[in-house]
């Protein structure tokens, strides 16, 4: 039940923190900058249910999920300097977790 909690709590970071919306906007706060690029509240947030993640997850999927918030990390702080890219993480780390809920993996 925690596994699906967090990963409800991950999709709606995700979406709320990376898709804007006119009608529906909630504001980027920047907590502070890193070479240059700011580090988010959302990014943290994402950064830190991954985390637990992390704690939870049994052994291939602790590896996978750890490499994807290394790149993930490596983005955001703009050493890997390809525009969008911290998204595309964050949808396969998603999608990551949700193969391992299914149990397909």
């Amino acid at each position: 039940m925690l596994l699906f909690f967090l990963l409800g709590i991950l999709v709606a970071l995700w979406y709320f923190g990376y898709i804007h919306f006119t009608f529906f906007s909630i504001p980027d706060i920047t907590l502070f900058l890193i070479n240059g690029h700011p580090i988010t509240l959302y990014n943290l947030l994402i950064a830190l249910v991954v985390l637990v993640l992390l704690l939870l997850l049994p052994y291939p999927f602790k590896q996978i999920m750890a490499v994807l918030l290394l790149l993930f990390a490596l983005t955001i702080f703009g050493i890997i300097p390809f525009i969008g890219l911290a998204h595309l993480f964050v949808i396969a780390i998603i999608i990551t977790f949700i193969i391992f809920l299914l149990g397909i993996f």
